[in-house]
């Protein structure tokens, strides 16, 4: 089964039996998150649960988490964090320019319509698909190395919350990707997120509310904007998907919704 593998750690071939148990003794089961299942398939590692009786009992069976674009479907393994992509190459099916960042600790992974955005454990993300859509997130790359905790998607676009309540959007400017009107407000303080079609709004600590994106034609009323400075305690997304409206509650259990 690992006759086409050259594993090895320092000198030692880890295929030998005896140079697996001593590997086992002194490192357990951080010899195989670190420096053994990272580099096995999913397939070997149920293969090496079911033949070798030495480590049978350490390999724990995979567990999958599965996401989708519309064209596309990605598949965590959350035991090691390693990704495996299939569908249409361009908007998500083809992971292979960031496969080297899927083989391991990859935390959770968001969906866009075309696109595809991974959490690893350090807090890095990583985007493939539709380069319009999220799947390229250059322009933003430097804020996105460390430090995410959250990433949610309106139809096109990404927006994530780094640990400072920072929040950082990337993907199609007309589905929010594009935040530089209220960039201002977004440098800290934001503790969560909501989505419609094609736009986003965040809720800060001190209770107002930050919109942007592509609302309906008549915009958003001065009174919304009004209600939104101060006093929420709760912003939720109601509607189907193509309909979706925005509701903010306050603290004295006023509500308002936009569009």
């Amino acid at each position: 089964m690992l006759q086409n593998h050259n594993y090895s750690v320092g000198n030692n071939p880890i295929t030998q039996t005896n140079n697996l148990r001593s590997m086992f003794q002194h490192h357990g089961n951080q010899f195989l998150k670190f420096h053994f299942l990272s580099f096995l398939t999913a397939e070997e590692r149920t293969k090496m649960r079911v033949t070798c009786q030495i480590i049978k009992q350490n390999i724990p069976k995979p567990q999958y988490s599965y996401f989708k674009t519309t064209v596309a479907r990605a598949r965590l393994e959350k035991n090691v964090g390693s990704v495996e992509t299939c569908g249409h190459p361009v908007n998500g099916g083809d992971s292979s320019e960031v496969s080297s960042e899927l083989q391991s600790e990859i935390k959770t992974i968001v969906s866009s319509r075309w696109a595809f955005a991974a959490i690893k454990q350090n807090g890095r993300v990583i985007t493939w698909g539709g380069p319009n859509y999220g799947g390229d997130s250059t322009s933003v790359s430097s804020d996105l190395q460390s430090g995410v905790n959250t990433i949610v998607s309106s139809r096109l676009a990404f927006a994530s919350i780094k640990e400072n309540g920072r929040v950082i959007t990337w993907g199609d400017s007309r589905y929010g990707g594009d935040s530089t009107s209220v960039s201002v407000d977004l440098q800290s303080g934001v503790k969560t997120i909501v989505t419609t079609f094609k736009s986003f709004a965040a809720l800060k600590a001190n209770g107002s509310v930050i919109i942007w994106g592509n609302f309906r034609s008549n915009g958003v009323s001065a009174n919304v904007l009004q209600f939104l400075q101060n006093g929420v305690i709760q912003i939720e997304a109601v509607g189907d998907d193509w309909d979706g409206e925005f509701r903010a509650t306050k603290s004295d259990g006023t509500q308002v919704q936009w569009s």
